[in-house]
């Protein structure tokens, strides 16, 4: 039995490894989105890393929340369902507790308030960042 599970999990390592090296872009792609300042280039290395340039540090961001949500939407909407206490609407009544403790955290203050207490940049990389995952969602 342990010389099959051990050649199994080889096997399932192997075809794992292969994807992840195979499955990177192999082509260019240009896509004008509204939003930006000026051109940004996101180049997706052979590990599947991006890396962005960009003229100004709100065209980073933009990129970035845009590159995020291509890649990662999924994920995102999880993430804030678990914040808003939401997941059981989609992954069933084992998530019903998860979700009241979740909703005891809820932020319920002022937000303006609230950005006073991050660096001065904050709330301007936030704005971009979200406004990139928004053009990725109209695009």
């Amino acid at each position: 039995m342990k010389v099959f599970s051990l050649r199994l999990k080889r096997l399932f390592g192997l075809g794992f490894i292969t994807l992840c090296w195979s499955s990177g872009p192999t082509f260019a792609e240009i896509i004008e989105l509204p939003g930006l300042n000026s051109e940004v280039e996101i180049i997706v290395d052979k590990w599947g890393v991006p890396h962005i340039y960009a003229e100004s540090q709100q065209d980073v961001f933009f990129a970035q929340g845009f590159n995020a949500a291509r890649d990662r939407l999924w994920q995102m909407d999880l993430w804030r369902r678990q914040g808003l206490g939401q997941l059981a609407s989609i992954l069933g009544s084992r998530y019903v507790a998860r979700d009241a403790a979740n909703r005891l955290f809820l932020y319920r203050g002022d937000m303006e308030q609230e950005w006073f207490r991050y660096g001065p940049d904050a709330k301007s990389i936030a704005t971009a960042f979200t406004k990139g995952i928004n053009a990725y969602l109209d695009y």
